[in-house]
């Protein structure tokens, strides 16, 4: 995961991420969370207990056993892709888009990062992978990312 953020943060010409074991742990924990609470995960409901100053990306993808996984290229590159609907000079979203994935993925101040993932079933019986990212320091809504 660390590789696939500092991939795309290269991009924009900011400085690699390093792996967090405090920010992994704080991602298990909603996680955990999340498994308690299915409907949680098919609503994407993130974390509000957060320590300030978190970010938080989650990715959601239907998967045949809890085993099976995206590649971390595959769930940062969605993220990334949200990079369309950003214009870099206002510091907005086009309307009616989500971009604040993106934006936390090249936030400039963000140094750490630390990932988990839950596995929910649907009221189908299809199990949702939720994959959970958590930065230090996260994002600021309304402010440039750098």
């Amino acid at each position: 995961m660390v590789a696939a953020h500092n991939a795309v943060r290269a991009q924009y010409g900011q400085n690699g991420l390093s792996w967090s074991e405090e920010m992994v742990a704080t991602a298990a924990g909603w996680a955990r969370e999340l498994e308690a609470n299915p409907e949680w995960c098919q609503a994407v409901i993130h974390n509000p207990e957060r320590p300030t100053r978190t970010g938080e990306n989650m990715h959601v993808v239907g998967v045949t056993s809890p085993e099976e996984s995206s590649p971390a290229e595959q769930i940062v590159g969605a993220w990334a892709s949200e990079q369309q609907y950003y214009d870099l000079d206002s510091g907005s979203c086009t309307p009616g888009q989500q971009c604040n994935h993106f934006v936390q993925v090249v936030w400039g101040e963000t140094t750490e990062l630390g990932c988990s993932a839950a596995v929910c079933p649907d009221p189908q019986g299809t199990l949702l992978k939720v994959t959970i990212c958590d930065y230090r320091p996260g994002l600021l809504l309304g402010q440039k990312p750098f």
